[in-house]
C-alpha cells in the first residue's frame, strides 16, 4: 500500500561483516518501531523451497521459511529478488522483528521492524524464529543446523 511504502525511508547499507558475510546496518537512526525494510522475493511452497536450497548448495541460500497457524506455510526465495532485507544476519540478542504480511495487491513479504532504537552504524539482525521457523525438528536432523555466529552473551550456539 502507498502508506506501507511511505514508511519504508530508512538508509541502510549492506557491507561486509567480519564473520559473517553480508550483513546490514543503519545509516540513520531508526526509532523504535518504524519499519525499517521488507525481504521479498519469490513465494513457493515448502517442498519447492527444499529443492530451490539444495539447487544453491554451492552459495548461499536466502529462503525464508514462514509458518502461520493452521497451515503448512509457504517461503519467499530471496535469492534472484534480491533486496537489502535478504542481507540482514540472525543474532540471538536482535534489534529487528520479521512479520509476515500479506499487501492489498496479495504480494506476501516480510516486514522488519526496529524492537528498540538503532544507532548509527549498527548492525541489523533479527531472531529466526520471529516470523520463521525452521523445519520440525522431526524433519530436520542436527547435522543440518549451522553455527550461530551472533556474538552475544546469550547465544544459543546453532540455529
Amino acid at each position: 500500500s502507498a502508506h506501507f511504502a511511505r514508511q519504508l525511508r530508512c538508509r541502510l547499507e549492506v557491507f561486509r561483516t567480519r564473520s559473517r558475510g553480508w550483513g546490514v546496518r543503519a545509516l540513520e537512526p531508526i526509532r523504535r518501531c518504524a519499519i525499517v525494510c521488507v525481504y521479498a522475493g519469490l513465494v513457493i511452497g515448502v517442498h519447492d523451497a527444499d529443492a530451490q536450497v539444495d539447487r544453491h548448495a554451492l552459495c548461499d541460500a536466502y529462503m525464508f521459511d514462514v509458518r502461520r497457524c493452521g497451515d503448512k506455510g509457504y517461503c519467499i526465495d530471496g535469492f534472484s529478488h534480491r533486496g537489502v532485507g535478504s542481507f540482514i544476519n540472525f543474532s540471538c540478542r536482535p534489534n529487528l522483528r520479521a512479520s509476515a504480511f500479506c499487501t492489498q495487491s496479495g504480494r506476501q513479504l516480510i516486514a522488519f521492524s526496529a524492537v528498540h532504537d538503532i544507532g548509527v552504524g549498527d548492525e541489523l539482525t533479527y531472531r529466526r524464529d520471529t516470523a520463521s521457523t525452521p523445519r520440525d525438528a522431526a524433519e530436520r536432523d542436527e547435522g543440518d543446523k549451522r553455527k550461530c555466529l551472533c556474538g552475544a552473551p546469550s547465544c544459543c550456539g546453532r540455529f
